[in-house]
């Protein structure tokens, strides 16, 4: 445990899994950092899904869009454990919710044709002592 000064990631929280395995990822990012985490993921609500390239399906609950995906032969995005995308909202809550009271946590928005398509988690340790 706390390893290191911080704890980065860019782009790889939404390919760990389910939500139960993305709070994991999350959960020892914050066990092994002295000092804060930086942890990007794309936003699920850009209107482009930047892995499959394709314009808002990705915008119907999960279900519905990885049955698309199935249908149109993206078998591979459609599994949960290769793309499971986060809204702000969800990245936020979970954020807060895995790191507790230990961190202050902010999201920042990443703009790509006005629009948030990346977001980045700034979770700051509590309390640093040098």
């Amino acid at each position: 445990n706390k390893e290191f000064d911080y704890v980065t990631s860019s782009a790889v929280l939404e390919h760990v899994g389910s939500d139960t395995e993305q709070k994991r990822f999350l959960k020892k990012a914050g066990d092994i950092a002295t000092k804060g985490l930086f942890i990007t993921t794309p936003n699920r609500f850009h209107f482009i899904e930047f892995h499959t390239k394709l314009l808002f399906i990705h915008w119907f609950p999960k279900k519905i869009h990885r049955f698309i995906l199935r249908k149109i032969g993206l078998n591979f995005w459609e599994k949960e454990s290769n793309l499971n995308l986060l809204s702000y909202k969800s990245f936020y809550k979970m954020a807060r919710e895995t790191l507790g009271q230990e961190f202050d946590v902010v999201i920042k928005k990443v703009y790509f044709l006005f629009v948030p398509s990346n977001l980045i988690l700034i979770a700051t340790r509590k309390n640093i002592r040098n």
